[in-house]
């Protein structure tokens, strides 16, 4: 599974999706996504919604959702999705 990670020092524009159990700075671990179309389109495949959502109101930014959803408590179905957008495993 996946999660989001924000470090305001790191990537402080960005998120990364991160491998359940690692250190999201160790190559390979993580994926950087930033820019606003990129980080919008993560929000929206996690469930964000202009019109709002079951967590957030309708005129809660995208940001605001995806800062909602950082951390390992995402669920199975959205960290899955979060897993889409790593790379393969050599395991």
């Amino acid at each position: 599974m996946a999660f989001l990670h924000f470090d305001r020092v790191y990537a402080p524009c960005a998120v990364l999706i991160v491998k359940d159990g690692v250190d999201p700075y160790e190559d390979g671990n993580a994926v950087l996504i930033q820019g606003d179309d990129d980080m919008r389109a993560v929000a929206e495949n996690l469930g964000w919604s202009p019109d709002g959502t079951l967590e957030m109101p309708p005129d809660a930014s995208w940001y605001d959702f995806l800062q909602s959803m950082a951390g390992e408590g995402l669920g199975p179905m959205r960290a899955g999705i979060l897993n889409e957008y790593l790379p393969e495993s050599d395991d």
